[in-house]
């Protein structure tokens, strides 16, 4: 996701794209990922985020432009929100790794990341009692 899909003032996040591994069969790795649109139209959508959530994406910004100016010529600008320190997309993997370091941490029973779709549509069914609009933010 880059900071482009992200609208801050007006508190919501439009999903115009997703990643995939994709078999590299000419380089060191097995996989890589790339950066592509959804499967169906469905997979296009606008989900609203909490005024918190965007106080928080607000700070992050901060310190990833810190980061940036830290890393110099060296850090990749690509406008992606989650990056390696020098900017670069971080892979699905070590995304996992470090999301279940920080169960362990907080002494959260372990759970894999696509768990949190399931967590935000519980959560928002609690605060709304409109149905297809839940369902749309979830492209279902």
């Amino acid at each position: 996701m880059k900071w482009g899909d992200i609208n801050l003032e007006r508190g919501h996040i439009d999903v115009t794209k997703g990643t995939v591994l994709v078999k590299n069969e000419n380089g060191p790795n097995r996989t890589y990922q790339i950066i592509q649109e959804p499967k169906t139209k469905n997979g296009y959508r606008r989900i609203p985020i909490t005024e918190d959530l965007v106080r928080q994406l607000k700070r992050w910004q901060v310190l990833q432009y810190i980061e940036q100016m830290a890393e110099g010529e060296e850090y990749e600008d690509d406008g992606l929100i989650v990056t390696t320190k020098k900017g670069r997309m971080v892979s699905q993997r070590n995304l996992a790794t470090k999301f279940h370091r920080l169960l362990d941490k907080a002494e959260i029973p372990k759970t894999n990341l696509h768990s949190l779709r399931h967590t935000y549509a519980t959560r928002l069914l609690g605060f709304t009692r409109r149905w297809f609009k839940n369902c749309w933010a979830m492209g279902v």
